[in-house]
């Protein structure tokens, strides 16, 4: 797994987007603390060989002799700030 810290830049996002979102339930936790060892040795503990590889291998795009590779998709959202003195 590759997972954001909460330092990083994507923490920064998060941050960011907070302010402007609903706010979480209280029990929900930020997502970059998936960035955390600690936090995400906590959920999975010694249960980590457990997890099911198929999901990963059908999804790997990337060649037998080559890397793995997973394309995602994403919406790519653009948003202008108007300007107040172009407004009618």
């Amino acid at each position: 797994m590759i997972n954001f810290t909460p330092e990083g830049l994507a923490g920064d996002l998060f941050r960011l987007f907070a302010r402007y979102a609903a706010p979480r339930p209280p029990a929900a936790l930020p997502p970059v603390m998936w960035g955390r060892e600690e936090h995400v040795g906590e959920l999975f503990g010694d249960r980590v060989a457990s997890l099911d590889l198929e999901f990963a291998t059908r999804a790997n795009r990337g060649g037998s002799d080559g890397p793995a590779e997973y394309p995602y998709e994403y919406l790519l959202v653009v948003a202008r700030k108007r300007n107040p003195a172009a407004m009618p």
